[in-house]
C-alpha cells in the first residue's frame, strides 16, 4: 500500500519538480566567449534559466566583471513559444496525475504527457541553443579563435539536464508500470460454497 501511495505521488511530484527546475540555468554562454557576450565581460558567464525563456527576461551574469556601459549589448532572448508550451505541459501533467484515480489510466496518461514534455524540452533547447549561438556571432568584438565556433561557447545548463532526467525517469517508470498492469492476468474469481457459479 505504501509503495502504491509513493508511486501515485511520484507522478505529480515529478512534474512539479520539473517545473521548479525551470528556475535553474538551461543555456549558458561560457566565460571564455571571445570578447565577452551581452553584458558580460570576458571571464563572466551568462545564464539563461527556463523562466527567462518563458518570459523573455534578462539572463543572469556571474563573475562580477561586466562590460563597460558603452560596450554592453542586448542579451535578452524570447519569450519562446515552446518554452511556454513546456510549462503548460508540466502543469497539465501534474493536474492529470492528481485527478485520475484509476492506476492504469493514470499511468498511461502520465506516460503520454511525460513523453510530450521530453519532446518539447528537446526541441526548445535546440532552438534556443541556435538562437544564442547566432546572437554570440553577431556580437563578436574580436575575431573567433581558429578552429572554434559559437557552439564551443554555448552549453546546456544544469537546469535543462536535471529537468530532462526527471522527465525521462517519470516517463519510463510510468510506461513500465502501465505495461505491467496491461499484461497482468485478471484476479481469480472467488467461487461460492460448493464450487459452482450460478
Amino acid at each position: 500500500m505504501k509503495f502504491r501511495r509513493l508511486g501515485r505521488g511520484f507522478g505529480p511530484g515529478a512534474f512539479i519538480l520539473a517545473g521548479f527546475l525551470l528556475a535553474a540555468p538551461f543555456v549558458t554562454v561560457s566565460c571564455d566567449a571571445p570578447g565577452g557576450y551581452g553584458r558580460a565581460a570576458p571571464g563572466d558567464t551568462t545564464n539563461y534559466t527556463g523562466l527567462d525563456l518563458v518570459t523573455g527576461g534578462r539572463p543572469t551574469v556571474t563573475g562580477g566583471h561586466l562590460r563597460a556601459a558603452d560596450h554592453i549589448q542586448d542579451d535578452t532572448i524570447g519569450p519562446y513559444p515552446l518554452a511556454i508550451m513546456l510549462l503548460a505541459v508540466l502543469v497539465a501533467g501534474a493536474v492529470t496525475a492528481m485527478v485520475l484515480a484509476e492506476p492504469r489510466r493514470r499511468r498511461g496518461a502520465v506516460t503520454i504527457i511525460g513523453g510530450a514534455a521530453v519532446g518539447v524540452l528537446f526541441l526548445n533547447q535546440a532552438i534556443v541553443h541556435d538562437a544564442v549561438e547566432q546572437k554570440l556571432v553577431r556580437q563578436l568584438t574580436v575575431p573567433m579563435p581558429v578552429d572554434h565556433t559559437a557552439k564551443d561557447y554555448v552549453h546546456a545548463g544544469a537546469g535543462f539536464l536535471w529537468c530532462l532526467l526527471v522527465l525521462v525517469v517519470l516517463t519510463v517508470a510510468n510506461l513500465v508500470a502501465w505495461r505491467r498492469a496491461r499484461t497482468r492476468p485478471p484476479d481469480p474469481v472467488a467461487l461460492p460454497p460448493g464450487g459452482i457459479l450460478s
